[in-house]
């Protein structure tokens, strides 16, 4: 805390001194939720601080900087964000989550950057927006010709020597204006030692420019892959919306995601976490699920699909969002079986909302959310003869009460 105090009383002093050279821009998420579970659930409402866009917390601030001294300078970001300790109570902490040198020259041709680094410039532009990732390293970036911007960068492991244990990855996006543009990027590591840091990561994607007012991408991806591993753990994305009428207020769109093979989601910093199905589809407390806590199981297959639409009328704008999940998992272990087990999970949310737009860059969101879950399989089986809390987990419905508010600066 004293150490992040030191860094913000030296970059005001250095504002006051360079004000000119120095631009800030940031934003604040912050929301409401109600929770509401299934009514033979045995469990009571609750509500509480969150915002789903801030990934892992009630409240997260982020502060940019970017000082600059004609073609070098520095950017960072503070960042305020809710996290869970230990304990599993939520806290907020305080992070610098980048800070990195950055340099152009021969006309702009040359991008060079060295720190901590967190760079978006080849994102897929897709449902996932996303790239392999920097880290602590150096990155270069290369435009010989107008439209193509190709990148290499060198990052260390966090417990590894450097170079001899560096991440390398490889950047590539071009854009044919009126056509379309393509991001891609993968990264691997130095290490020629198989199952342990062997491994590639790839993100691709590609965005349609053709038709005015629509938006069309494609993405994909594949993570943690070396020659040890039977499968690939792979996701595929889609992303369409498409504006109409007069003044274009009517919005109808889709977002769909198919994915396989031990799947890892994306918080909002980027990390991945394994998938647990119980955490991801039981709405409540998972320890009253019979061997909720001592389950494992590998990813075979899922996908979901959400089509939506929106009309905006002066400040307001209405929406309807419906949603279909499936999961399925093999090689599941109970507590009081040695089978090995399988189950598919299946889900369905309604999610009408309303939002408000007070400005440009600021806006209340207001939502009601309804989850119908249901689960086959032989797990689904186990927990269903146990007692009738296995039995709603097998199908149950709830809901939730959300009001979200954003500001960007």
């Amino acid at each position: 805390m004293k150490k992040f105090l030191v860094v913000l009383l030296i970059l005001a002093v250095a504002g006051g001194l360079f004000a000119q050279e120095l631009t800030w821009d940031g934003e604040l998420k912050a929301g409401v939720r109600i929770g509401i579970p299934d009514k033979d659930m045995d469990m009571l409402a609750a509500m509480y601080a969150y915002n789903e866009d801030a990934g892992t917390g009630p409240l997260r601030f982020r502060l940019n900087g970017n000082f600059s001294l004609e073609n070098v300078g520095v950017k960072f970001r503070f960042q305020s964000i809710g996290a869970t300790n230990t304990k599993g109570d939520f806290v907020q902490l305080l992070e610098l989550p980048y800070a990195f040198l950055w340099a152009n020259g021969f006309n702009n041709m040359i991008y060079f950057m060295g720190g901590h680094i967190d760079d978006g410039t080849f994102n897929t532009m897709g449902a996932e927006d996303t790239d392999v990732g920097e880290g602590y390293g150096a990155q270069i970036q290369v435009k010989p010709i107008d439209g193509l911007n190709v990148g290499f960068g060198v990052y260390g492991l966090e417990n590894g020597p450097f170079p001899g244990e560096a991440v390398y990855a490889g950047y590539l996006s071009y854009t044919m204006d009126g056509l379309f543009k393509f991001a891609g990027s993968v990264k691997g590591d130095g290490s020629k030692e198989a199952g342990t840091r062997s491994k590639i990561n790839s993100w691709l994607g590609i965005s349609l420019l053709m038709v005015p007012d629509l938006t069309a991408v494609i993405e994909a991806g594949i993570w943690d892959y070396d020659k040890t591993i039977e499968k690939v753990p792979m996701m595929f994305t889609q992303k369409v919306s498409y504006k109409l009428l007069d003044g274009k207020p009517l919005e109808v769109g889709l977002k769909a995601y198919e994915y396989m093979y031990n799947l890892q989601l994306k918080n909002d910093d980027g990390d991945r976490t394994t998938v647990d199905p119980v955490f991801v589809y039981y709405y409540g407390d998972p320890s009253k699920i019979p061997g909720a806590l001592n389950l494992k199981g590998n990813l075979k297959f899922g996908f979901w699909v959400e089509p939506y639409v929106a009309y905006t009328i002066g400040f307001i704008t209405p929406k309807l969002a419906l949603k279909y999940n499936m999961n399925k998992f093999g090689g599941i272990m109970a507590d009081d079986s040695d089978k090995d087990m399988d189950i598919t999970l299946n889900e369905f949310t309604i999610n009408p909302s309303v939002k408000f737009t007070l400005s440009s860059n600021a806006n209340i969101d207001l939502g009601y959310k309804a989850f119908i879950t249901s689960a086959s399989g032989d797990y689904a089986k186990n927990v269903t003869i146990k007692d009738k809390v296995g039995e709603k987990w097998v199908s149950n419905f709830s809901s939730r009460i959300y009001c979200d508010f954003n500001w960007s600066f």
